[in-house]
């Protein structure tokens, strides 16, 4: 029972040994890709406010009456009308002390299913997006300063990828660098693109630097991960062969 017990042990160090030293090994990339354009647009707070394409866009969803009949849940939810699920919850949980609201003032609104709500927050502003406009907020005040906006005005028109304004937007603040990040994808046209854009300062309403990259069909649900060498982002592209990690 003994020599059992030994070797048993024996091989399970072994096996962890080997674990530890696989994870080791350095992992490279396979491809490199670059951009294939690169702008500086105007101020963001010099863009007009326009949200007329996206109420028309809402209208169209809500009057598809052919869409409603195959999917009766399409956009916009029946909500009224929908079955009682028991795992919903009907009262507020406890907490211990609650904390008063230290600032609120009303976001944006979408018309779209799903609105794609994201935002950060910085020194002095708020910056959200949602499909498929952005807006700029005072954090002191909750005043707009730019905006509301389509997102792919963020852009200038000229950058490829950047004449559709396809939505899924990520907006972060780098407290390290002291600057904002956003992205968009852009899959209506012939080609897909990720674009991206870096302020030029800590005030998000003025210029940006900005990329387009040619990338693998439909990079969905990117998120990004702040490093000191760069930015990394990872998508849900599925699929053998597609680049998930850029």
């Amino acid at each position: 029972m003994k020599r059992f017990v030994l070797l048993f042990s024996l091989l399970w160090l072994f096996s962890v040994q080997g674990e530890l030293f696989a994870q080791d090994e350095a992992v490279h990339p396979n491809e490199i890709l670059t951009p294939i354009a690169f702008e500086i647009t105007g101020p963001l707070r010099d863009n007009p406010i326009d949200l007329s394409f996206e109420l028309d866009q809402a209208e169209f969803y809500m009057n598809n009456q052919r869409d409603r009949e195959i999917n009766p849940n399409i956009f916009p939810p029946d909500f009224e009308n929908m079955p009682n699920d028991p795992g919903v919850q009907t009262k507020a949980g406890w907490k211990e002390s609650p904390k008063a609201t230290l600032k609120n003032f009303a976001g944006q609104n979408s018309g779209f299913y799903p609105p794609d709500c994201n935002g950060t927050v910085g020194a002095n502003y708020y910056f959200q997006v949602v499909n498929l406009t952005y807006a700029i907020y005072n954090k002191s005040t909750g005043a707009v300063v730019a905006g509301p906006s389509p997102l792919n005005s963020i852009f200038n028109s000229s950058l490829p990828g950047a004449g559709y304004n396809d939505g899924d937007p990520i907006v972060l603040w780098d407290e390290h660098a002291d600057r904002w990040l956003f992205a968009e994808f852009s899959y209506s046209g012939s080609n897909d693109y990720m674009l991206i854009a870096v302020s030029q300062t800590n005030d998000p309403t003025g210029s940006w630097y900005s990329w387009s990259f040619d990338v693998s069909d439909l990079p969905d649900y990117m998120k990004f991960g702040i490093w000191e060498d760069g930015y990394y982002m990872a998508t849900n592209t599925g699929g053998a062969g597609k680049n998930d990690v850029y």
